[in-house]
């Protein structure tokens, strides 16, 4: 699977048994972490508040195949596509 997100793709990794699926863009760092009202799990880089990673749980049996979108706390909404 590949995933984008305004233009940059990210990194992924799926745990199979727990039916999560974790994204982020670059490295992993240091981050807060805030859940969504979906149940995402969105990282937010600590200074600069940039998006940098989210934890999506149940992601095959709640969002295989749509469109997700996440809401990013303090910063705006983005839409995570499969590509």
């Amino acid at each position: 699977m590949t995933f984008a997100l305004d233009g940059k793709f990210l990194t992924s990794d799926y745990d199979e048994d727990a039916d999560v699926l974790y994204l982020w863009v670059e490295e992993p760092c240091a981050a807060i972490t805030y859940e969504t009202s979906q149940g995402h799990l969105v990282q937010l880089d600590p200074h600069t508040r940039e998006f940098v990673g989210v934890t999506i749980v149940d992601f095959k049996s709640r969002w295989e195949g749509t469109e997700i979108t996440i809401e990013v706390p303090v910063v705006e909404e983005r839409v995570l596509e499969l590509v």
